[in-house]
């Protein structure tokens, strides 16, 4: 959410919208990276964030094809993180990337401007700024921090206690106005 409030284009890397995490448990015999080639097997490469997307959960290779297999393997956790998973279920990552990506429309801040707001930014791990009549703050803390007094709360990439507190972790938008 930190990104997807800031003015100009968004983009959105394979799985972000799912919340697919890399698959870093594959084993090396599957990696086709040609970083992996090139440093003598000594690095990893890309080929963790390069799985096939999870489409179905209870599909063979979960909905990639029907054979079951793909380039890379896909790990078991994928299955919960599913595309058929994630759009019947409220709350899912799916679920807030589709949010936010409407209230940036309606709202207009892929057009918008950008200006710090310092006075919330309480330490090195607060970022606020104002993007058109949205403020957005992360909190990249591990303690949670206070928001603005009677803030409407737009969107927030994690479940809230309250309106007047943003957790550790957390991204909320704000409207002003």
């Amino acid at each position: 959410l930190a990104m997807l409030g800031l003015p100009g284009s968004a983009y959105l890397y394979q799985g972000e919208e799912l919340g697919l995490p890399d698959h870093t448990t594959m084993d090396d015999s599957f990696r086709q990276d040609p970083a992996w080639e090139r440093k003598g097997h000594t690095e990893a490469g890309r080929d963790g964030c390069r799985v096939p997307i999870p489409w179905v959960a209870d599909a063979p290779a979960y909905g990639f094809n029907d054979t079951g297999e793909s380039w890379l393997p896909q790990p078991d956790t994928y299955q919960a993180c599913a595309v058929d998973v994630q759009t019947s279920t409220p709350g899912s990552t799916f679920a807030m990337y589709q949010q936010a990506l409407k209230l940036r429309k309606d709202h207009g801040i892929g057009l918008g401007s950008l200006a710090w707001v310092t006075e919330l930014a309480t330490s090195a791990d607060i970022l606020a700024y104002v993007n058109g009549q949205v403020l957005v703050i992360t909190n990249i803390s591990d303690q949670p921090v206070n928001l603005p007094e009677g803030a409407e709360i737009l969107i927030s990439s994690a479940e809230l206690a309250d309106q007047a507190t943003l957790p550790a972790d957390t991204t909320v938008w704000i409207k002003l106005g």
